[in-house]
């Protein structure tokens, strides 16, 4: 089961990498007046991008093992609640650090909702799918 865990680390790492450049971007040169004294190349992206992945690789890190830590050791069904504190704390983080602006607030949304949805298809649908294989009753 921890690789399903897994597979979600990485998709909030690469996914809300993805949406957090595309956001970058479209803050810096469409939604705002460009800077002309500054070049905004690919490389500048990719390295947005990196950079990204590499915060978010770390920072999801404990998030997601706190998950496993709860459901898999302590059998404790994963609720909504557990979610929404989780969703609190990194909110609580990022007014902290950064301050809650348009871009990092929708950046983090980006990330959360990658995650949430990775969540349901690689470890949710797979318990209730498991689950429910075992309550099959063989009548022969």
């Amino acid at each position: 089961m921890l690789k399903y865990y897994v597979l979600v680390w990485l998709s909030i790492a690469t996914g809300g990498s993805i949406i957090n450049t595309v956001l970058w971007w479209l803050e810096e040169l469409v939604l705002t007046v460009p800077n002309t004294d500054f070049d905004h190349g690919v490389e500048h992206y990719f390295g947005v991008f990196i950079i990204g992945f590499i915060l978010s690789f770390l920072i999801s890190l404990p998030s997601l093992f706190f998950i496993y830590f709860i459901e898999e050791w302590k059998k404790a069904p994963f609720t909504i609640w557990l979610h929404f504190a989780i969703f609190t704390i990194h909110i609580l983080a990022v007014y902290l650090y950064v301050g809650l602006f348009r871009y990092s607030f929708l950046a983090l949304l980006g990330y959360v909702l990658v995650g949430v949805i990775a969540y349901y298809f690689a470890i949710f649908k797979n318990k209730t799918n498991s689950s429910s294989n075992d309550e099959l009753i063989d009548l022969d």
